[in-house]
């Protein structure tokens, strides 16, 4: 029951705010982290949908008069804002996936560690290639890219005006694409050094057949990764701002489509 004293549609488009929001944030890296107490998303939630509430038009919106008609408001809403999230999360999901290949390739696919973020077993380099990610990410200001998402989002799609188009589908699939193109980009160096001392190992293994390719590669392997990745860490700026800019360009073009 809605108080005589609230516009329903004002109330109705308060509540779709709050929908898209709540959806942003949980699928948002940082924000949608499990770290972060619940007791603090949730105010924090409704104090940015207060906040965006005055910059959405609802005098000329019209909302259905039954429940059932307002269930795919609903679903739009829920799906929008988790896309956008899922969107900015796979610049992570890039940076973890080259730390896993990475360890992957330096035997170390055994060795994880917890994740409090994702509340999963993940491998060592890529924890600690998400932890940098993070870190790099607050430091180019990305949590103000999440924020800047939301305002551009009401601006350019009210609540209850989300319309699917091709293009707009296309778009995100290019966007999840890139999570391969950063994993890359990040790993490119490692891998090659690996693969070449991989090489190197299968030679010696046909020109000494008494020399223990196992017990003599395996720290190998592991030392000249672990040289790889710290020299490759010198790029890691660059490709996560270059990251953030292109994901900026694409957030924009996507709300844009729809």
């Amino acid at each position: 029951m809605i108080l005589p004293w609230l516009d329903p549609a004002q109330t109705l488009a308060f509540l779709l705010i709050l929908i898209r929001i709540s959806a942003i944030l949980v699928a948002a890296p940082i924000f949608g982290s499990e770290l972060v107490p619940t007791q603090l998303k949730v105010p924090m939630m409704i104090a940015l949908s207060f906040f965006l509430f005055t910059l959405v038009p609802v005098k000329n919106m019209i909302f259905p008069d039954n429940l059932v008609g307002f269930v795919p408001l609903v679903a739009a809403e829920m799906f929008l804002g988790l896309t956008l999230g899922l969107l900015i999360r796979t610049i992570f999901a890039g940076v973890q996936l080259a730390g896993q290949l990475i360890g992957y390739q330096m035997g170390m696919a055994i060795a994880n560690v917890f994740d409090p973020q994702a509340g999963e077993q993940v491998s060592v380099l890529s924890e600690f290639s998400y932890i940098l990610a993070m870190f790099l990410f607050l430091v180019l200001n990305g949590h103000f890219l999440i924020l800047k998402a939301l305002v551009e989002s009401f601006t350019l799609i009210p609540p209850g005006q989300l319309h699917l188009s091709a293009a707009a589908l296309d778009l995100v699939t290019g966007v999840a694409g890139r999570m391969f193109v950063i994993a890359v980009k990040i790993g490119a160096a490692p891998f090659v050094v690996l693969f070449f001392t991989q090489a190197s190992m299968g030679i010696m293994a046909k020109l000494v057949p008494q020399m223990n390719v196992l017990f003599v590669g395996m720290p190998l392997y592991i030392t000249m990764g672990l040289f790889a990745f710290g020299l490759s860490l010198y790029f890691f700026p660059p490709i996560l701002r270059s990251a953030l800019a292109d994901m900026e360009v694409s957030i924009l073009g996507l709300l844009r489509a729809l």
